[in-house]
């Protein structure tokens, strides 16, 4: 496991979302269905790790001026695939997946896309905060604070529910 976020944090060299982010965020997940907590939640958290990436990689990519066609769709694709396929494909890592599904999906997959969405939003939340202040955060921290506050928050409403 501490090679798993030595290696999350490697990948992670950007602005776009911290290193910190990254493996607090894959802490998060092992610890929530350690817990027992309902999957929609841990796949809130999985798919905020799966997106910072995928934002972790295309910065990656810019920095070292790496460029191919349709790179960010590729790359997008590649890294939901390799975050999301074990998950089905490979018995010894197998999560037990729920028999419960919701809009005709697994609750985690409903999770991921979730998560996903809510850390893009967090992002643009923060880029428009910074925006207005002249390209500074309003509080230190700003750019780890408001992601994990918007999956604290939207785990919290996802586990009432």
């Amino acid at each position: 496991m501490k090679k798993l976020f030595l290696l999350i944090y490697l990948l992670s060299t950007s602005l776009a979302i911290c290193p910190l982010c990254v493996v607090a965020i894959g802490g998060g997940v092992g610890i929530l269905k350690s817990y027992g907590i309902d999957d929609i939640v841990s796949g809130i958290w999985y798919g905020a790790l799966i997106l910072s990436t995928y934002f972790s990689i295309i910065d990656y990519l810019e920095k070292k001026n790496i460029r191919f066609l349709f790179r960010k769709l590729l790359v997008f694709i590649l890294t939901y695939l390799v975050f999301v396929a074990p998950i089905y494909l490979f018995e010894d890592i197998k999560l037990n997946l729920s028999t419960q599904k919701i809009f005709g999906m697994d609750r985690i997959v409903l999770g991921v896309i979730l998560g996903s969405i809510i850390l893009f939003l967090a992002k643009i939340t923060d880029q428009k905060l910074r925006e207005k202040n002249n390209g500074k955060g309003y509080f230190p921290f700003q750019k780890v604070i408001i992601p994990i506050l918007y999956l604290i928050i939207s785990s919290i409403i996802f586990n009432a529910i």
